[in-house]
């Protein structure tokens, strides 16, 4: 495992050897991590996955690009932008608010920019930052100093449903407390599951129409839901907010605590 710092990036590298049902391998994880171009209060990670079957008839060979993950990390420590002068909301010109709760609970999500699922957010915290969750456990892990939400973890079809997921996101989990002393990271972690591009068979999708046809996704988005709640869960998470609608997309949030480790970080590469 190996790092690369600069003073506003900073790249790292995890690898593991795996077996899965597509044979013998070595996962490859390269992770950046950078301030957001918007928000104070975050940084972002990127992790690009690739994977070099083993054995290999030609050991030159390019590994294969398998996948990314997408994600921020919150710092709820950082003061708030507010000047006494400008006002603070609800302060009377004196601000307590943090800059995470101005970032991502106060402000209007809706610019392009900002991907941090609003809706998990506001699922997970109140207006003040208190925890909604009635799940002691999962209560104490959102009062951390420190939160990462996963906001997307791709691989191609062709890798799914072989067990690499399980390493890939085994993988992260183990990185995250190893990094560097400004990016070691021993607060929670939470998700949202939820396919990227859901997969119906042209026989079924054409052989009804209309409302027969939306009821047909919606089974499917229903299944493929339950199944990766299944497989976050066998994973380690648990689900710490659900919210079902008929209407508009089910939307179940999950997470786990992190332990930081202080003794294999990473070390700096060449």
């Amino acid at each position: 495992m190996s790092a690369k710092i600069s003073l506003l990036e900073r790249d790292y590298t995890a690898n593991c050897l795996c077996n899965t049902k597509l044979g013998r391998g070595e996962l490859t994880m390269k992770l950046n991590i950078k301030p957001d171009i918007v928000l104070r209060s975050v940084k972002t990670l990127t992790a690009k996955l690739s994977l070099r079957p083993i054995p290999m008839n030609d050991e030159n060979a390019w590994p294969l690009q398998i996948g990314h993950i997408d994600a921020f990390i919150i710092n709820k420590t950082m003061p708030s932008t507010y000047m006494p002068s400008q006002g603070g909301p609800k302060t009377g010109g004196k601000c307590k608010s943090k800059a995470w709760k101005q970032d991502l609970l106060e402000s209007d999500l809706s610019e392009p920019s900002t991907d941090i699922a609003p809706r998990s957010m506001t699922m997970l915290f109140h207006p003040d930052g208190r925890p909604k969750t009635s799940a002691e456990f999962s209560a104490r892990a959102l009062r951390r100093r420190e939160l990462c939400y996963i906001s997307y973890l791709f691989l191609e079809r062709e890798y799914r449903r072989s067990g690499l997921g399980s390493v890939v996101l085994n993988l992260l989990l183990s990185a995250l407390p190893r990094l560097k002393s400004h990016d070691c990271f021993s607060g929670p972690v939470w998700l949202t599951p939820g396919s990227v591009d859901l997969y119906v068979p042209d026989d079924e999708y054409f052989s009804v129409a209309g409302a027969e046809r939306k009821a047909l996704i919606q089974r499917k988005e229903d299944e493929n839901l339950e199944r990766l709640v299944a497989f976050y869960k066998k994973n380690g998470l648990s689900v710490w907010a659900e919210l079902r609608e008929e209407l508009e997309e089910s939307c179940v949030i999950m997470g786990v605590p992190l332990i930081c480790s202080e003794d294999k970080r990473l070390v700096e590469s060449p």
